[in-house]
């Protein structure tokens, strides 16, 4: 345990996996964002170039395939946050301080899952590798590789949510919960 620019007592791991993890959170979201502007890209085109009468096979493809990046991103950018959809009337019955040993408790079954998750996923995208798209001709590897590299990050960022309300319980800090 240490103490912090902010005298607040934290965990010795806690600044550095804070760090490591608001970097790779920074990399996602701008990566997420170039995404969603080359698709914006693509689908204008497919638009324009329909309503001109001429059509390219491949901006469905790509688009459906940045899509599927876009979400398993944004699924993980969002883990972090606390923003996807749950359920928080059970965890709202318990006292204040308790609330955050329930966080704790759900994001190691989700760190679980997602081993799960991970593997399933590799194996499918080592699988399809050997399979190439219809249009881009790309190897289907590419758009199922994007479930394992999610899993990660998400991981990832479950660690730091484990370790940042740990950090609350011991230390008596439960701020916005």
């Amino acid at each position: 345990m240490t103490k912090g620019k902010d005298n607040k007592k934290h965990f010795f791991i806690y600044k550095p996996i804070k760090k490591i993890t608001n970097f790779i959170d920074v990399i996602t979201i701008n990566f997420t964002a170039i995404l969603v502007f080359i698709m914006l890209i693509i689908v204008l085109l497919q638009i324009i170039t329909r309503f001109l009468g001429v059509s390219f096979s491949w901006t469905e493809e790509l688009s459906r395939y940045l899509l599927i990046w876009i979400g398993v991103l944004s699924a993980s950018a969002a883990l972090k946050r606390g923003a996807h959809a749950g359920v928080d009337f059970f965890i709202t019955l318990f006292p204040k301080r308790y609330r955050n040993l329930i966080v704790i408790f759900n994001a190691i079954i989700m760190i679980f899952f997602l081993f799960y998750f991970i593997n399933v996923g590799w194996e499918s995208a080592i699988k399809a590798n050997r399979i190439t798209s219809t249009a881009l001709e790309l190897k289907m590897f590419w758009p199922k590789v994007a479930i394992p590299v999610g899993g990660i990050l998400m991981i990832i960022n479950l660690i730091y949510l484990v370790i940042d309300n740990l950090d609350r319980f011991i230390f008596d800090r439960n701020g916005g919960m």
